[in-house]
């Protein structure tokens, strides 16, 4: 007797094959979409970054110009923050610095402190203006009681 395949089980070995070929490829695409998504976002982030930099820059030089020019830090920092757009916050600080909070997205803001006798910038740093609070509402687990 010989032993042979079956045109039946070829069959069906093919079928299988392209539907694993099939969900493979499903699989890539949505990967490469959640890719593309990932990667507009940390570009949108990014570019919010650098303008929130570029106003940081501006403050600062106005801030410095102001303060060669013999004026107040509070004639300084009213020169600088008149550059700053609506929303951003600045002042003089508890220790005589000046700072600048320039908003950016997703409740982050770029926080810049100027010494203000030096004229040397102290501090440039992205820190999050909102609570990051996790949403523990839905039980997922629950151990038991030991």
């Amino acid at each position: 007797m010989k032993n042979r395949i079956n045109i039946g089980t070829a069959s069906i070995i093919l079928i299988f094959i392209i539907l694993c070929l099939a969900v493979f490829s499903l699989l890539s695409l949505s990967d490469g979409n959640s890719a593309l998504v990932l990667a507009r976002r940390r570009a949108d982030s990014v570019t919010v970054y650098y303008q929130a930099d570029a106003m940081g820059q501006e403050f600062i030089q106005a801030a410095v110009s102001a303060l060669d020019g013999n004026k107040s830090m509070e004639e300084a920092l009213s020169d600088a923050a008149s550059l700053m757009p609506e929303g951003t916050e600045s002042g003089v600080d508890e220790a005589g610095r000046l700072y600048c909070e320039i908003p950016m997205n997703a409740g982050q803001a770029l926080r810049i402190e100027l010494d203000g006798s030096s004229r040397e910038v102290l501090a440039s740093y992205v820190y999050n203006r909102e609570d990051y609070a996790i949403d523990d509402s839905l039980p997922v687990w629950i151990a038991p009681d030991e």
